[in-house]
């Protein structure tokens, strides 16, 4: 109805709109009334928004993003007035950040130990650790690059793998017997 009146004045001519002057700056007052609640609207939404995250964890992101949506979405003046909840979602995404990060970190240090872990089973080289070495070769492989900077015991691996391609097969029979 707002939009419709509006759209009504606007449609007047110069001469008309002066003989409902009245009547104009009353309908601009409740426009402005109108936008005012509006904001008001929005910034309680997102103050909420931001409160409602609780307690910050990894299934938190949905929550953050949304209320980070409902932030991006103020006029300059509605988030200036909001700054301290901003800036609170703002610590929120950070700590949630970190929550991932750290759960990324604990997941590649896991899957270095089941290398490390391999390759320590390796022992003294003899004809059968080529099984042990290949297992050990693969299990590296297959890891990325930031988790295989994670095995600390990589050159052992080397070490062994260098053995075993040096050492004849005879001389490595000898030495199990």
């Amino acid at each position: 109805m707002l939009i419709e009146a509006e759209e009504a004045y606007a449609a007047l001519s110069e001469e008309d709109k002066k003989q409902i002057e009245d009547s104009a700056n009353q309908l601009f007052a409740y426009r402005e009334e109108f936008e005012h609640l509006r904001s008001e609207d929005r910034i309680k939404n997102v103050v909420e928004l931001s409160d409602s995250i609780g307690e910050v964890s990894n299934e938190s992101e949905e929550a953050i993003m949304v209320a980070e949506d409902a932030i991006e979405k103020l006029s300059d003046d509605e988030a200036e007035i909001i700054a301290e909840a901003a800036n609170k979602l703002v610590d929120i995404r950070k700590e949630y950040d970190a929550i991932i990060e750290a759960e990324k970190l604990a997941e590649m240090q896991e899957n270095a130990n089941v290398v490390i872990e391999s390759i320590s089973k390796i022992g003294a080289v003899t004809l059968e650790s080529n099984v042990e070495i290949s297992t050990a070769k693969e299990l590296f492989s297959s890891l990325t690059s930031d988790e295989q900077a994670l095995v600390c015991n990589y050159e052992i691996l080397l070490k062994a793998e260098k053995e075993y391609d040096a050492e004849p097969l005879y001389a490595l029979d000898y030495q199990i017997k």
